[in-house]
């Protein structure tokens, strides 16, 4: 029997969250009438910034904080008051967790051990997680002699020995380095790919949550913001939390003149008039005052009375196959133009600019939504 299939005995299973909250006394509510539906199998990000609440749902999903109402689902059961160690669930934390005192083969045999599990089983289990994660030949060693990224794979192999139907990740990669990140990114999508778990997994780095998943939810201040593949949340961000929390994104402050078919007439920097198409924009009312969400790719450099917007370069920076322009315009709102290298670097910090913008490619919200 091979690594996969000797890990991979059990399907992953589906999760509901059906409208979860979290209050602790009468002042703070962590997470508020949540409610989502993760299927089998799926890589689902939970993404959102420090106080967002993402952490508090991870914790009552495993079972380490319980509900004040609502209820969770795992696979066909309920186990909204299930103690944690009865939802077999797998789980890998932001610090590795690992015993210090222990070889990497009993620490990943660990929980096989808490469960009975024959020596002979152990044996190959523990042999089949190392050679799914790549360090065959390292079980006799102590957690101290590995690098970081290797004791977090040491982790997510004591995770998935146990043949769990659903992982739990809480920030995992979050205490390494960007090059150790990004080699640690593919081989957790390689892990899910072969093994076919469900991942729930908590983030606050929107690229990790771009890169890894086939889901993300968004939440901020306890509630879910938008549920998408990564491809919606950065062309159609539902909300301008989810635009701003999301990429890079500039704003423009403009006014909402006429609904015209399927167009929107908008005003921006009480001056340039532009045209939207109505399925870019979010509640939008006429004579009310919009938000322009843009992304540095939807704006270019142009001349300067030729363009819709103008201002001032206020410097440059390099992001490997293009640049990014910083410009000032004339109501104070600094905005990031994407160019080609080498273009804006050409321009002098403090030159006028002008700037075009595709409207196609906006996402227009009412200001205060």
């Amino acid at each position: 029997m091979n690594s996969v299939s000797m890990l991979n005995d059990v399907a992953g299973a589906g999760v509901a969250v059906e409208s979860i909250r979290k209050s602790y006394g009468t002042v703070v509510t962590a997470v508020d009438d949540v409610s989502l539906k993760v299927k089998p199998g799926e890589f689902v990000s939970i993404l959102g910034p420090s106080g967002s609440g993402k952490t508090t749902l991870l914790m009552m999903i495993a079972g380490f904080e319980r509900p004040t109402s609502g209820r969770l689902i795992i696979g066909d059961q309920d186990m909204t008051y299930t103690r944690p160690e009865k939802r077999g669930l797998g789980m890998v934390f932001q610090r590795y967790a690992l015993f210090p005192h222990m070889s990497v083969a009993d620490n990943i045999a660990y929980p096989l051990k808490r469960r009975g599990v024959s020596r002979a089983e152990i044996r190959q289990r523990v042999e089949a997680a190392l050679k799914l994660i790549s360090l065959d030949g390292l079980g006799t060693r102590m957690p101290t002699a590995l690098s970081g990224g290797q004791q977090q794979r040491v982790a997510v192999a004591r995770a998935l020995v146990s043949q769990p139907p659903v992982m739990l990740m809480d920030e995992p990669l979050s205490a390494l380095d960007k090059k150790l990140r990004d080699q640690m990114q593919l081989e957790i999508m390689r892990l899910h790919r072969t093994v076919g778990v469900t991942i729930i997994y908590v983030t606050h780095d929107q690229e990790e949550a771009l890169s890894l998943s086939d889901r993300i939810v968004v939440m901020n201040r306890g509630r879910i913001e938008q549920v998408g593949t990564p491809d919606e949340l950065y062309d159609e961000p539902a909300s301008a939390f989810v635009a701003d929390f999301i990429g890079r994104t500039s704003f423009l402050a403009a006014t909402c003149l006429a609904v015209e078919g399927s167009n929107a007439r908008m005003r921006v920097n009480d001056a340039t008039e532009v045209i939207v198409p109505v399925s870019r924009c979010r509640d939008i009312v006429v004579g009310a005052r919009v938000r322009i969400a843009v992304r540095p790719e939807a704006l270019k450099l142009a001349v300067v009375g030729s363009a819709q917007l103008s201002g001032t370069l206020e410097g440059s920076r390099f992001v490997g196959s293009s640049e990014l322009a910083f410009v000032r315009i004339a109501n104070g709102e600094l905005l990031q133009v994407q160019t080609e290298p080498g273009v804006s670097r050409k321009l002098q910090a403090g030159s006028p600019v002008g700037i075009m913008f595709d409207a196609s490619r906006v996402s227009v919200f009412r200001e205060g939504a």
